[in-house]
């Protein structure tokens, strides 16, 4: 997967230590309903920064006016108050 847009990117690693990346976290979540592999980790880009950061600890902005690069319109961020601020 080509990732276009950093901020967007997201991926995760298979038990067998394969990695899948994407350039949309809702494709990334798209993917792993489908395919059910067995996941370590998933992770995501914080928009702003473009830093990997797990899925986990990351907090998530989702709207019709955000455009992402498959459509999902999903975007994460590291920090809690940045998530609000771009919010609003």
């Amino acid at each position: 997967m080509i990732i276009s847009e950093a901020r967007f990117a997201a991926a995760y690693y298979t038990q067998d230590g394969d990695a899948r990346r994407f350039d949309d976290i809702g494709g990334m979540l798209s993917h792993h309903a489908e395919h059910q592999e067995d996941v370590t980790r998933f992770w995501v880009h914080d928009y702003e920064t473009e830093e990997w950061i797990p899925a986990g600890e990351a907090v998530y902005v989702s709207g019709n006016e955000l455009h992402t690069p498959m459509g999902f319109g999903v975007v994460a961020f590291s920090n809690p108050q940045r998530a609000q601020d771009f919010a609003a």
